[in-house]
């Protein structure tokens, strides 16, 4: 619309040079013609200077020429101009108005194109004053009178509005992520830019969702040894630092194999998921708990010694021998290995570490299961 009623003012000016362009003309032909009829008088002064015996009549005769050949000039002038004028006056009317609807039905469309997009699109210039914003935008920032506001308001981290990055967008509706991308245009002889802000929302979210099955067992919902792996790099790195120490315990389910036997495979993830949720609701939300595979767990307990990690777990056997199953007569039981790392072998490999956490637990298994062994 701001356009429009530039192309308006443009217009009037327009109109208004013509009109000073035909009065110029006028003015010149009046010159020209009154040249014209006071060369005639001079010719005729002549005249009579030579015949002066008739001087009355020439004089009277003369005279009403005169008037008539001066009122016939002005007449001409006027209405050659009149005439001219029009025809350009219209000529340049219908070529304006024609334009002016050509211009008025992209506008429309543009409108149309930019109230329709899915993404927010604002006009602004270069210190981020918006001069301009589509539908959604004003959707997003809950304001119908957002040219009155800077962008950089809407961002609590001040980003550049002449790269493409990456910030949260932050309104009265909500906060969100967003990608913005500039355009760079020429408005006025003035420099502004079109910001074309792309809603991060689903992305981030089916990112954080990837990253969650890809750190995630899908049976119980536990962490994987992927993610058990990368927590325990970042435990030896705090050993290494820090001087801190930490507990890994290796679990592996008791006479498994019999339970997918006799009862069916559904009867076995029964059977994992309920041991992973025991095991989340009897450990520190600070404890990371991973699912290796099969039926056998790893727990990483930061800031725990070995000889704290045994009571635990061996408390949480003892809760697991209670719980009652819709099996025969059936009782779950585990077998365990724990490792403490701390600054005397915060040297060896994690594999290292997890090889004796794992040799305890089979020890535990030669010697009866049911059991606990610690280094």
């Amino acid at each position: 619309m701001e356009f429009l009623k530039n192309f308006d003012n443009a217009f009037k000016k327009l109109v208004m040079v013509i009109i000073v362009f035909v009065a110029a003309i006028l003015i010149c032909i009046i010159v020209y013609d009154i040249h014209g009829y006071i060369g005639s008088i001079a010719f005729i002064n002549s005249t009579l200077e030579t015949d002066s015996v008739n001087l009355p009549n020439y004089v009277d005769v003369i005279q009403k020429k005169m008037h008539k050949d001066l009122i016939f000039l002005i007449v001409r002038s006027v209405g050659i101009v009149l005439v001219m004028s029009t025809f350009v006056l219209i000529f340049v009317y219908k070529v304006m108005n024609h334009m002016k609807t050509i211009i008025a039905e992209e506008q429309y469309m543009y409108e149309i194109l930019t109230n329709i997009s899915t993404e927010a699109i604002f006009i602004v210039d270069e210190t981020g004053q918006v001069i301009e914003a589509n539908k959604k935008a004003k959707e997003i920032t809950d304001s119908y009178e957002i040219e009155n506001t800077n962008i950089k308001d809407y961002m609590p981290i001040k980003m550049p509005i002449t790269e493409k990055s990456q910030t949260n967008f932050s309104s009265n509706v909500k906060e969100f992520p967003v990608e913005i991308h500039p355009n760079e245009v020429n408005i006025n002889n003035k420099k502004h830019y079109i910001l074309y802000l792309i809603d991060l929302t689903k992305r981030v979210q089916y990112e954080k969702k990837l990253i969650k099955i890809a750190d995630t067992d899908p049976l119980t919902g536990l962490y994987n040894r992927r993610y058990f792996m990368k927590k325990m790099q970042n435990a030896m790195n705090k050993v290494k630092e820090n001087h801190a120490f930490f507990s890994i315990i290796i679990l592996d389910i008791d006479n498994f194999k019999c339970i997918n036997d006799q009862y069916g495979h559904d009867a076995g993830d029964i059977v994992l998921k309920q041991f992973g949720k025991v095991l989340m609701e009897n450990t520190r939300n600070s404890d990371v708990i991973c699912r290796i595979g099969g039926e056998e767990f790893m727990i990483l307990m930061m800031n725990t010694k070995i000889f704290h990690a045994e009571e635990i777990v061996n408390r949480i056997l003892k809760i697991l021998e209670t719980i009652q199953w819709n099996f025969d007569d059936v009782t779950i039981s585990f077998s365990a290995g724990i490792e403490e790392v701390n600054e005397q072998n915060r040297d060896d490999d994690s594999n290292v570490h997890i090889k004796r956490a794992d040799q305890l637990l089979y020890k535990a298994k030669r010697l009866g299961k049911g059991r606990v062994e610690i280094a």
